[in-house]
Parts: structure tokens; sequence; C-alpha cells
């Protein structure tokens, strides 16, 4: 258990006895928290973070004297006591493999999103590219067709002022 709280970081390794803390010179330590009195006290604050209900917070931790009339009168179910521990597992467990996971897969979700709305802007430019094209050699088309079509109109012309001259 202590290297548990040590690797963790809740503790740190005592290289020496200090004369303050080996009271009645038992040649134990003492600490500021005791530890499983220092579980208690992290897993009730984090589910507190959590927004866990008292009496489930209370429940969870085996503490019955707080609970008061609970101890007798609750009927929790314990699916719902679980769906109350699942809103604080991610911040209760130590190891961060759990919440690292979870981040990767968020992030590479993110990536994914990202990477479709790259290849949706790049279709959509390319269209843009396709539009932009055809609207020039429509364009074109249109003024072709008016540039023939005055020259037709100036032909026809020509042709009535010459049929005119000619009478």
């Amino acid at each position: 258990m202590t290297n548990a709280l040590i690797k963790a970081g809740l503790r740190v390794r005592v290289t020496q006895k200090s004369e303050d803390n080996d009271h009645n010179n038992t040649g134990r330590v003492r600490k500021e928290v005791a530890r499983f009195h220092g579980f208690r006290k992290y897993c009730v604050t984090t589910m507190k973070n959590a927004s866990l209900d008292f009496s489930d917070r209370e429940y969870l931790v085996g503490h019955r004297k707080s609970r008061g009339l609970d101890v007798n009168y609750d009927r929790t179910s314990e699916s719902r006591r679980l769906e109350q521990y699942l809103k604080a597992v991610d911040i209760l467990k130590i190891d961060d493999s759990h919440r690292l996971r979870l981040k990767v897969d968020r992030l590479e979700k993110k990536n994914s999103e990202i990477k479709e709305l790259r290849k949706r802007i790049a279709e959509s430019e390319q269209s843009n590219r396709d539009m932009a094209r055809e609207f020039k050699e429509f364009r074109n088309y249109l003024t072709n067709a008016a540039v023939k079509a005055k020259q037709e109109a100036l032909e026809s012309y020509q042709r009535v002022i010459a049929k005119e001259r000619t009478k």
C-alpha cells in the first residue's frame, strides 16, 4: 500500500525517522493524513467535484453513520449507484491511461472531422473553379454570339442600304 501511495505521488519516501513523528518510540511515522482515510478523503472530494449525490457518495465510500436514516430507508438500486459512480470514475483513477485513451479518442475524432472538412473544402474549391470556367466559356459564347449577331445585323443593314442605292 505504501509503495502504491508513493508511486501515485500521495506520499514521499521517508529516509530517516523524525523525533517529532515517532510518538511513544513505536518506530511508526505519523502522516498528516492516514492512508485509508486519505483515500476516502480523496474519493469523497473527487466525487463531490463530479456532482455525485451526498447519499450515493457516502454509500460508495462505506460511511454508514453520516447517512443517518438513509441506512434504513434508502432503496436506491445498485444500477443507480453504478451510474453515479461512473460519473466520477475517470477522475477517481490515479492512473492516467483511461483519461489519456479518452483524450486520444476525442482527438482522433476531431482529426477525422478536420480531414473531412478539408476534403469538403477542396471539393468546393474545385466546384468553384469548374463553375468559373463554365461561366467564362458561356460568357465567351454569348459574347461571340452577340458579335456574330451584330455582324449579321450589320451585313443585313448594309444589304438593305445597297439595295436602296441601286434603286
